[in-house]
């Protein structure tokens, strides 16, 4: 009788704990869908604010991954990375575009889905996108480059230009110069690093520097290339030295050329735009 009972008592407790446990993991549950309830509505109050500062861009918006009020449908919807390139005339950003599609081996010689020489000036009169989507293996659906007009122009003035290029919505952006650093360039800068855009500095054409060093003063290349990063680092002050990159477009100069050391790939600036696309990805990512 007494070890019946002490059976009995014992099953009891242990349907006690049992039942303690499951309650334990029911709150714990809830608590877990309240967080993340929480976590996803600052995301939607944060997108909304954004949106009624800085409106989308029409160019820009079929192209925006977009924080959906509904909190299952937004970690269901395809995930979109976009990246600028910025620069005003002459800077080389069609060229670079090129040079990225060429060393990340997206398109072949000719294709239409990358930028075209341009022999008449500056070609980018609108914001032109080309797509990436091979180029990031960032868990994104699709990614796009958009060469990007100049500032400064009746149609894309200074003052507005980060609001209406739709800045703020980029998942990084290239901040491209040959050399000549206006202070336009450096008001522009300094807003995309207070609003905390993620960004590159890229030194383009570095090339015609090396060679216009050789042929005119006689530097070696590498005294040429000091000289190019050293103004730069003063035009443009940086304090993350791994933002700025020193490339040219042309492949003949990556390999080594014409008693050149090989210099001026794209390659470490296509692995920090993939860093920036992941970091993204993670960012913006729904609460699971």
């Amino acid at each position: 009788e007494t070890t019946r009972r002490e059976a009995e008592v014992a099953e009891a407790a242990h349907r006690l704990v049992e039942e303690e446990r499951a309650a334990a993991e029911l709150r714990i549950q809830e608590e877990l869908k309240m967080e993340r309830a929480r976590m996803h509505q600052a995301r939607v109050d944060k997108w909304q604010a954004l949106n009624r500062e800085y409106p989308i861009p029409d160019f820009l918006e079929p192209y925006i991954t977009q924080v959906l009020e509904d909190a299952a449908a937004d970690a269901s919807q395809a995930r979109r990375a976009n990246i600028g390139v910025l620069g005003n005339s002459g800077k080389g950003k069609s060229t670079l575009i090129r040079a990225i599609f060429r060393s990340q081996g997206l398109a072949g010689e000719g294709d239409s889905a990358r930028p075209r020489t341009c022999f008449e000036g500056d070609g980018t009169r609108s914001p032109t996108p080309y797509d990436a989507t091979s180029f990031a293996k960032s868990g994104h659906s699709s990614v796009t480059i958009w060469d990007l007009p100049g500032q400064g122009t009746k149609l894309f003035p200074a003052k507005t230009y980060l609001r209406d290029m739709g800045l703020k919505y980029f998942d990084v952006v290239l901040v491209l110069t040959d050399g000549r650093w206006t202070e336009q360039d450096t008001a522009l800068y300094s807003a995309i690093d207070f609003a905390s855009i993620p960004r590159s500095i890229v030194r383009t054409k570095v090339d015609q520097a090396v060679e216009m060093g050789r042929e005119d003063e006689d530097l070696r290349q590498e005294e040429s290339l000091e000289r190019v990063e050293a103004a730069l680092r003063e035009q443009a002050p940086e304090l993350d030295a791994s933002k700025y990159h020193f490339v040219t477009a042309r492949p003949k100069y990556w390999e080594g050329f014409d008693g050149f050391a090989p210099f001026g790939k794209v390659d470490g600036l296509c692995r920090q735009i993939q860093e920036h696309l992941m970091e993204a990805r993670c960012n913006t990512a729904s609460p699971q």
